[in-house]
């Protein structure tokens, strides 16, 4: 019953934290930040802008390497530059850029670093497409937070379905236990009943067998009359 409730105590736990992570999680996902960014990538300063977000690097690189193929053919760099080179026949939203990016670890989590940029010129801060463009790191820095919060309430109910398989075991295990309690109760009623017989039949027997000396008395008792009796006559035959 004590690991019962101590497995229960640490359910509890795991899903209100569960549950003030998802909060935590969701507000990050409300205020993400994009900002005007250039940074040195294979020896050239690219313009570009860079988001934040609260997750190690090898999280995020495996999230944005599948969102920056949806974009288009993705190579990587010796020095570790993610790149997708424009393409005339491309339909994404930004096919006819060169866009490279690049994942820096900090202390607080993974920076995202994209730039996008055609003929030697970088996207301008002025530029329709910029504004575009950083809608869709916002996006996905947002959908990365949102993705998390999914996995983790997919994984608190399972743990809630664990939790509730091991409670209806503890109930099925609490009923058979009152059974089985009932029945020994039962049993133990039935028990002194039968003593209480059994005790009843033993004094009767006690009077049977008194009885019985008193018959095997009288019967001894007749059979020393008529004995007597007997051999009276037998005296008188003798005599005559």
């Amino acid at each position: 019953m004590r690991d019962s409730n101590l497995k229960l105590s640490i359910v509890t736990l795991f899903l209100l934290a569960s549950i003030g992570w998802v909060g935590v999680g969701e507000a990050f996902a409300q205020r993400v930040t994009v900002v005007q960014e250039t940074r040195e990538v294979e020896a050239l300063a690219r313009q570009g802008m860079s988001a934040l977000v609260e997750y190690d690097k090898r999280t995020v690189e495996k999230a944005w390497t599948r969102y920056l193929k949806t974009l288009g053919k993705l190579d990587t760099w010796k020095g570790g530059a993610m790149v997708v080179l424009a393409d005339a026949t491309g339909k994404g939203p930004f096919a006819q850029y060169d866009l490279i990016s690049q994942l820096l670890a900090t202390t607080e989590g993974t920076k995202i670093f994209w730039s996008m940029g055609k003929g030697g010129e970088y996207l301008a801060i002025t530029h329709p497409d910029y504004e575009k463009a950083k809608k869709a790191l916002t996006d996905f820095c947002r959908q990365l937070y949102r993705d998390d919060i999914s996995e983790q309430i997919d994984e608190a109910e399972k743990i809630i379905e664990m939790a509730s398989r091991t409670h209806d075991k503890t109930v099925q295990m609490g009923e058979s236990l009152k059974k089985r309690l009932e029945r020994n109760l039962q049993e133990a009623q039935e028990l002194v009943k039968k003593q209480a017989e059994n005790r009843q039949e033993a004094e009767a027997l006690r009077v049977e067998i008194q009885q019985n000396r008193a018959d095997q008395e009288a019967t001894l008792d007749e059979i020393k009359k008529v004995r007597k009796v007997a051999e009276d006559r037998r005296a008188k035959l003798q005599t005559n």
